[in-house]
């Protein structure tokens, strides 16, 4: 059998245990800015960003990189939109 709010459990773990290591290793560097928010280019070189924290703040360089994160995405398949159905981050929430 197998006890799937053990594989929640350690799911989440691991996830948070990734995302609190990577962020505590990109806060540590030196010259580079976490910024929490949504972004959208405003000109060539230039984004402005709604903060996760309240306000907006516009940025300028060079070299822009922007972590959009991921999520799963659902296929063309006609009649999906109407039933029930799993993808790779949901599964992981059945109880």
């Amino acid at each position: 059998r197998v006890d799937l709010a053990q594989v929640r459990a350690r799911k989440n773990k691991v996830v948070t245990d990734f995302r609190s290591g990577s962020q505590k290793s990109l806060e540590s560097k030196p010259n580079l800015d976490l910024i929490w928010g949504e972004a959208r280019f405003t000109g060539e070189k230039t984004l402005e960003v709604a903060l996760n924290a309240g306000g907006t703040r516009t940025l300028a360089g060079g070299r822009v990189v922007i972590n959009t994160g991921q999520r799963p995405s659902a296929p063309p398949l006609p009649g999906l939109e109407v039933v029930p159905y799993l993808d790779s981050t949901s599964i992981m929430e059945l109880t």
